[in-house]
């Protein structure tokens, strides 16, 4: 045997030995990439795997706020408060439309209790259908301040229909009573007994151009004697661009009977006695104006006031309260908010109290 024949067999062993080898490694699976999706808007990812649509976001918010009112616990004139927001939807295209889920889920620290944990918003939707606890088809939100002043202010339990064509809405919910009469129920305690079925909401809504546009009323069955109750609110929002790029005005009125959260009269300031009972019998109204001004990019002033009168059919129930708030917002960078609010509120009649008011914050959003 030469040389050559030797090397020539040599490496026709090696091959075969290596060919066994390579046969008994695990083939290694090709790597799913997170890829970006753009059906539903920024921030969202494709679950690996499946044709989902995911989005998380939310907040880290720091507070210090003062007020004569602020904890009558510990007799604090002044408040230190931490809280966070999380956030996560899930969307996919369906034959039916859209089919989404959407939570909020919210932690604070607040006076005396370390922590408090709540799901602050929760729902499912597929294409005109949405139902879970999300903002009540009443709403149209608030003015530009940080609670946004006296108004029908609530997130409940509730399947909404919402059908919309050229600019034009309709919205149908039937909604859970309980979480506009039960939340203060330790004023007005409740039996169960007055709420034999749920709140019925319709709402004609606009929204073309500059114009946003609602009217809205509710037929309830949560007063004290079995009386009839209803509301009734008409709010209007105008898009100022062509004044200063940003700019907004609002104005909202209602009217109640029987219904006193429908016109914020549960969430009056003051003492605890200053707010009104969800279920308490007597008519009222309220009144809301608010304009929000961008001096540039990084900055914004908002100027907020709201009234709100109910006349209560027990004696001395009665209560006026109206509010002033003004806040300055200040973004140095992407996702970081300094905002500061300064006001006055007054109450008359049932817990008569006034007082100045405000707060700083510091708000780090994502994504």
């Amino acid at each position: 045997m030469n040389l050559k024949s030797l090397l020539l067999g040599s490496a026709a062993a090696l091959s075969v030995v290596g060919g066994a080898q390579a046969a008994d490694l695990t083939v290694a699976e090709p790597v799913d990439y997170v890829k970006v999706c753009d059906a539903f808007g920024k921030g969202y990812w494709y679950a690996p795997g499946t044709d989902t649509c995911l989005k998380i976001g939310g907040w880290v918010r720091f507070d210090v706020k003062f007020d004569d009112n602020a904890d009558s616990q510990t007799g604090n004139d002044y408040l230190f408060r931490s809280r966070t927001s999380l956030t996560v939807t899930a969307s996919s295209m369906t034959e039916y439309g859209p089919l989404t889920a959407f939570m909020d889920y919210r932690m604070e620290s607040y006076q005396s209790q370390d922590s408090v944990s709540k799901l602050d918003t929760g729902w499912l939707q597929l294409g005109p259908i949405q139902a879970g606890k999300f903002a009540s088809s009443f709403e149209f939100g608030g003015g530009y301040d940080d609670d946004g002043g006296y108004r029908s202010d609530e997130k409940t339990d509730h399947i909404a229909l919402t059908y919309a064509l050229n600019g034009f809405g309709i919205i149908l919910s039937v909604e859970d009573p309980q979480d506009r009469t039960e939340e203060n129920s330790n004023i007005s305690p409740l039996s169960g007994d007055e709420e034999e079925f749920p709140d019925l909401i319709a709402a004609l809504t606009y929204s073309q151009g500059i114009v946003n546009a609602k009217l809205a009323g509710a037929v309830v069955d949560s007063s004290e004697n079995d009386d009839a109750a209803w509301a009734v609110q008409a709010g209007l929002e105008l898009s100022l661009d062509s004044f200063s790029k940003g700019d907004k005005f609002k104005i909202l009125a209602a009217y109640s009977d029987n219904a006193p959260s429908f016109i914020g009269a549960t969430n009056i300031s003051g003492t605890t006695y200053s707010k009104v009972g969800g279920n308490e019998n007597g008519d009222g109204w309220n009144l809301l104006a608010s304009y929000k001004h961008n001096w540039n990019s990084q900055w914004y002033s908002a100027l907020t006031g709201s009234y709100v009168s109910f006349d209560a059919e027990a004696p001395g129930d009665d209560v006026d309260a109206w509010k002033v708030a003004f806040d300055t917002a200040f973004s140095p960078v992407q996702n970081f908010l300094i905002l500061g609010e300064i006001g006055y509120y007054d109450v008359d009649g049932r817990g008569d109290a006034d007082s100045f008011f405000g707060f700083a914050r510091l708000q780090r959003s994502f994504p």
